[in-house]
């Protein structure tokens, strides 16, 4: 079969929309999240997902269902799994968080990332 066309995205051109966050995970400020999708797999097709996300500071439960791999392009975010380990990541770091990861974010400075989650 032919294969799907290509996709392009500039950040400075980019349409970004609300991605919401349930309120029962918001522990802290109003994350405003927001996402670019480039890539979500359609339904019934292996879940594949890309993008750019940002976020505005602020703390909130995240749990991964799938597992993510993120480049930080700005900002600043400390990140603490269940068993207690935190992480701090800024511009320029890369990341990968398992499926089954349960985590809390909080959100430092002004977050933008890429990100390509796979089930």
């Amino acid at each position: 079969p032919p294969m799907p066309n290509m996709t392009a995205t500039r950040l400075e051109t980019a349409t970004w929309q609300p991605f919401q966050i349930p309120a029962e995970q918001i522990l802290e400020g109003d994350p405003a999240a927001t996402v670019c999708w480039i890539h979500a797999s359609a339904a019934g097709e292996p879940t594949y997902w890309s993008g750019l996300w940002t976020a505005q500071p602020s703390r909130f439960r995240w749990n991964f269902d799938v597992h993510e791999t993120a480049h930080i392009l700005e900002g600043h975010i400390r990140v603490t799994e269940d068993s207690g380990e935190v992480r701090e990541f800024k511009a320029g770091d890369i990341a990968y968080f398992p499926k089954g990861a349960k985590t809390v974010w909080e959100i430092l400075a002004p977050l933008k990332k890429l990100f390509v989650d796979a089930g």
